[in-house]
Formats: C-alpha cells, sequence, structure tokens
C-alpha cells in the first residue's frame, strides 16, 4: 500500500499584500533623499577634484627690451698748434728768470713782435744750416779744484743770434757750482756762424757741455 503525500497551500490575505507594498514604497520614499544627497556629495567632490586639477595659469608675457640707442660719434679733439718759436727778448726774460717761475711770466705780461724772423729763437731741428764755431775758448779749471785733483762737467744754454754771437748763456747741469763760472765766462768769447732758415739767419737755442780734467 502506498503513502501519498499532500502538499498543504498557504494562502496570504489580501490585507497582509498590501501593507507589504505599503512599506516596500515607504522605504522607497525615505531612500531618495538619501540617494540625492549622496549624488550631491560625490558631484561636488568631483568638481573639488576637477578644480584642483586645473593646469596653473600661463606666466605673463616676457618684457620687449628696448631699443638699443645709437652710439653718437666722439668729436676728435683739435690737435694744438705748434707755438712759434720764443723771440731772442722773450728767452733772454726766462733764462734771466731763472727756474723761479719765468714760465708763467711769459704768456701775458709782455707783447712781442713774432712777425719779425730776425727777433725769433729757432731750434737746430727747424734750420736749414745750423751753427758752426769759428772761434772757440777754453774754460779756465778752477785753481783750488785743479790742485785737488777734482774734474767736473757744466751744460751750457746759450743762444747764437744772427750775427754769431753767444747772448743768454745759462748753466743747467753741473758737477760742481765752481765750475759754472768758468764755463760762462768761456762761452760767452765763442764766435759762430749763425744758422739760416729759408735763406736768412736766425738766432738760434744752443746748449754745449765744457768739461773739467785733470792730468795726472
Amino acid at each position: 500500500m502506498k503513502t501519498v503525500y499532500k502538499t498543504t497551500s498557504r494562502k496570504q490575505s489580501p490585507a497582509r499584500s498590501l501593507s507589504g507594498a505599503v512599506i516596500i514604497t515607504a522605504i522607497l520614499f525615505f531612500m531618495l533623499p538619501l540617494t540625492q544627497l549622496i549624488s550631491g556629495f560625490e558631484f561636488k567632490k568631483r568638481v573639488s577634484l576637477i578644480d584642483q586639477a586645473l593646469p596653473p595659469p600661463p606666466p605673463p608675457p616676457e618684457e620687449t627690451p628696448p631699443p638699443p640707442q645709437e652710439e653718437q660719434e666722439e668729436e676728435e679733439p683739435e690737435l694744438e698748434e705748434k707755438p712759434p718759436p720764443l723771440s731772442l727778448a722773450q728767452l733772454e726774460v726766462a733764462m734771466d728768470a731763472g727756474d723761479g717761475g719765468a714760465g708763467n711770466n711769459l704768456g701775458g705780461g709782455f707783447t712781442f713782435n713774432f712777425n719779425a724772423m730776425e727777433d725769433m729763437v729757432f731750434d737746430l731741428a727747424d734750420l736749414d744750416q745750423i751753427p758752426n764755431p769759428v772761434h772757440q775758448v777754453a774754460p779756465v779749471h778752477p785753481y783750488r779744484l785743479k790742485r785737488e785733483g777734482i774734474s767736473g762737467e757744466v751744460t751750457v744754454r746759450f743762444v747764437v743770434d744772427n750775427k754769431g754771437n753767444v747772448r743768454s748763456a745759462r748753466v743747467v747741469k753741473s758737477t760742481n757750482r765752481e765750475f759754472d763760472e768758468a764755463a760762462l765766462t768761456a762761452i760767452r768769447l765763442w764766435k759762430f756762424t749763425p744758422g739760416e732758415k729759408d735763406g736768412k739767419t736766425v738766432n738760434t737755442k744752443m746748449e754745449l757741455p765744457f768739461a773739467f780734467t785733470v792730468n795726472r
């Protein structure tokens, strides 16, 4: 004899089904604002991340350098003209004044006529023909210095005028002042052929050393 099993089915009441639907609807109703809140937070978070990831602003444009200024050409200084030769009168004043400031007196305090060739004093390099001695006198060695065996040398500056005479003699270098007067006395007795320039005799500035030696 076989045993037969039968399933029993329970029927749900309509009221229970309705209450379940209401509960599910209420849960969904309350969850909708929560999902919107979460979605809004996620959107703000993404916007914040996008803002943070934006690249930095471009650097300011470089300043354009000013155009180079044109260099002004410097004017070349004018060469000073070589001063005219001193006149014989000027040279005598300078030599007589010595080293005590004669150069300061030659510009403003005196007026001379530079137009006459015979009144000018020229250097040897400016001449066509330099003076040549035609009469010479040896200096006398001072007795005391010669007796003591003292030698020396004196350099004399002077002017040979346009007639060949020695003028304005002065000592410019000396190893012993006791020789100076003997050298000046000797040179004043010398005679020269005058220097020439442009076919005319002129005054010439010269220097001459005198040696004082002792023969032993």
